[in-house]
């Protein structure tokens, strides 16, 4: 049983080295540590292959986003023999145990193709767990979350089914990679995890949150800036991506839910001076309909 773990990194050589230090130091499983280098330097490539043998590091000397890079990394999972797949963020910090738990899980239900953790996040001084996510196009605040108190209290089973699997830490199956295909590249940042789960569900297969394990994903370690132009910009537009591919039947519905709430946020944001984070959203929902996809991070800047 072959694991290897796909991490990409984008301007953030010290926290990409903190995370594979950390899954080198595990003692039983020893996985392929496969780094996605995005825009590539010469200094990144060095700090990476003081950790890591020249053949796991994928160099890219443009950016190729989450998407372009995450099938980057896999299919040389795949070509090295890999059985599963874990997509990991670099600012997740996952154990050992956590990743058996996943493995075994895959185990006993052939069904499941894709499967991750709970993901503990704290955010404003506040601790909450994240329980998977819903379907993109229904939900603007996609991610089931439960307070500490609901968590701990929680009913349970060891697994439960939901939309998708969070691309922070998503352990994916061989047989699902292979008959799912790969991630949509139009998406490029944000939405194609949930594109692929939800081609996975069509295939036949399970995605579904193991309750018994947590990661922790550290939301401070990313850029309020980034937060507030390049994900915003991505989130927004690539729900009408989602919708033309999955709720074409009811598109003009949702679209016209979207753009309300689109309307919503900018007024919010310019209301709270966040002009960027305004602008990002209109270009977004402009994108999303004129149907502008891919890597459009020029533009943001």
């Amino acid at each position: 049983m072959k694991l290897a773990i796909v991490i990409i990194n984008w301007r953030s050589e010290l926290l990409t080295l903190e995370c594979i230090r950390g899954l080198k130091s595990w003692k039983r499983l020893k996985p392929q540590i496969i780094v996605v280098d995005n825009e590539s330097t010469p200094q990144s490539k060095q700090a990476f292959l003081s950790e890591l043998k020249s053949r796991n590091i994928l160099e890219n000397k443009i950016n190729l986003g989450y998407t372009g890079a995450s099938n980057q990394g896999i299919a040389h999972a795949l070509q090295n023999g890999a059985n599963f797949v874990l997509l990991l963020n670099t600012d997740a910090k996952v154990d050992e145990n956590c990743i058996e738990h996943l493995l075994q899980s895959i185990a006993n239900n052939g069904k499941i193709g894709v499967i991750g953790p709970v993901l503990k996040e704290r955010f404003r001084g506040q601790n909450s767990y994240m329980i998977g996510g819903r379907n993109i196009a229904e939900h603007r605040h996609t991610r089931t979350v439960l307070s500490p108190e609901q968590f701990d209290n929680r009913t349970f089973r060891d697994s439960i089914d939901v939309d998708y699997v969070p691309g922070t830490v998503c352990l994916i199956s061989r047989p699902a990679l292979e008959k799912t295909g790969e991630l949509d590249e139009q998406y490029f940042f944000s939405g194609e995890i949930a594109d692929f789960c939800r081609r996975a569900q069509d295939a036949g297969f399970q995605n579904c949150i193991a309750t018994g394990v947590t990661a922790t994903h550290d939301v401070t370690k990313t850029s309020s800036s980034i937060r507030q132009t390049i994900y915003t910009y991505y989130n927004f537009r690539n729900r009408f991506l989602f919708i033309q591919k999955h709720e074409n039947h009811r598109k003009l519905w949702f679209y016209s839910i979207w753009i309300v709430r689109g309307l919503v946020d900018i007024a919010k944001s310019v209301a709270s001076g966040k002009f960027h984070q305004a602008r990002a959203i209109a270009m977004g929902g402009f994108d999303g309909i004129a149907g502008r996809f891919g890597n459009q991070n020029d533009r943001l800047n």
